[in-house]
């Protein structure tokens, strides 16, 4: 069985933050899971909710803000006091300080065109790729997923060997989706 650190370890601390992920690694999970969506300026950012107000003392859709903007922002106080200094972390961050130590499992959260294409640039450049075993779940590694089966489509044109998921829920009707790919 796989056990995987959903959002980190958000039980133990905020939700898709650096100490969230650490924590995972430290209380032995080998699988992150987390959610990556773009800022204004296109920098692919972790952070799970359209809106940022949940999580953060911000205000408003995430895509209206740059990354010097949202970086800025508090990410941990809403879960307790000790984590005040808590940000939201952008993808590069999260692939330096985890190469080699873990398998990310990593979800589009949203359908901008060029997410894909900027996830694996970045998996790239950061030497995700150059060490990437196709074996499902291998540490390291890491995985594609999404609710949007077009991103998930994308990401296997841009690179046909990475490992990708389509995630379906009650409120997605699967039949009617397949039928449409098969078309």
């Amino acid at each position: 069985m796989k056990l995987i650190a959903h959002r980190g370890n958000s039980s133990k601390a905020p939700e898709n933050t650096i100490i969230s992920f650490k924590k995972s690694v430290i209380s032995g999970f080998k699988i992150i899971e987390f959610d990556v969506q773009l800022s204004k300026d296109n920098v692919p950012v972790i952070f799970h909710d359209k809106r940022l107000e949940r999580t953060t003392n911000g205000k408003g859709y995430l895509k209206d803000y740059l990354w010097d903007e949202l970086k800025k922002l508090d990410a941990g106080k809403w879960f307790g006091e000790k984590f005040i200094k808590e940000k939201i972390p952008s993808l590069d961050e999260i692939l330096k300080l985890f190469l080699g130590k873990t398998h990310l499992q990593i979800e589009i959260k949203s359908n901008e065109e060029a997410l894909s294409q900027i996830i694996v640039n970045s998996l790239e450049k950061n030497l995700w790729l150059k060490k990437y075993n196709q074996i499902p779940y291998c540490i390291p590694g890491f995985s594609i997923t999404s609710f949007n089966i077009n991103q998930v489509i994308k990401v296997k044109k841009i690179q046909p060997n990475i490992n990708v998921g389509w995630l379906v829920d009650k409120n997605n009707n699967e039949k009617n989706l397949l039928e449409n790919l098969l078309d």
